[in-house]
């Protein structure tokens, strides 16, 4: 069985078209996505194709960010500040159907498939969808979440160990960092 991961497509839908589009080309059986399909341009419109895709699917912190604002729970901020102008733009573009989809959706999933270990997914964490896991094993990616910026102390990351002391599945896929890397543990 082969899966596509996705995540942090953020409503681009021109974006998400292209990478499925290659999926479709390499032969992929099924697609998990990870959370921050909203937040971005087409909302409305991502979600509807992902929806058409029937698989698996977890809440980013994105969609956290709409429920909340969906559910009042908001902060005055959000309402007024300019940095959070997307998200009132994008939480305008989503009709209740699309709402009420996401907040059906789970923060983790863990998918058990014939032929397959156990994956667990998560967004950011086992323990949040905000928060973070890093690489602290690999010094060249660990590089990139330098130069990204997600080292400094505004942000609170997960070290791996910490992270998979947390779960029992082998496998554990996230999201959230917007960096791809991979980290192989060893018993």
């Amino acid at each position: 069985m082969r899966l596509a991961v996705l995540a942090d497509s953020h409503g681009n839908l021109p974006a998400l078209e292209a990478v499925l589009q290659d999926i479709r080309k390499q032969g992929v059986d099924d697609v998990v996505v990870a959370g921050d399909f909203t937040g971005g341009p087409q909302p409305q419109e991502t979600i509807d194709l992902l929806r058409s895709l029937g698989g698996w699917m977890i809440r980013g912190n994105a969609e956290e960010y709409v429920l909340a604002w969906y559910s009042g729970e908001a902060p005055a901020a959000w309402r007024e500040g300019k940095q959070w102008a997307t998200l009132r733009w994008s939480c305008q573009r989503l009709d209740r159907g699309a709402v009420d989809f996401v907040a059906r959706l789970s923060e983790q999933q863990v998918l058990a498939m014939d032929g397959m270990l156990p994956v667990r997914v998560v967004h950011g964490s086992p323990n949040c969808p905000f928060e973070f896991l890093i690489p602290n094993h690999d010094p060249i990616t660990m590089d990139r979440f330098r130069w990204a910026g997600l080292l400094s102390s505004y942000y609170k990351p997960v070290e791996m160990k910490k992270a998979l002391a947390q779960v029992e599945e082998p496998v554990l896929v996230c999201a959230h960092s917007h960096i791809p890397w991979i980290h192989e543990a060893e018993d």
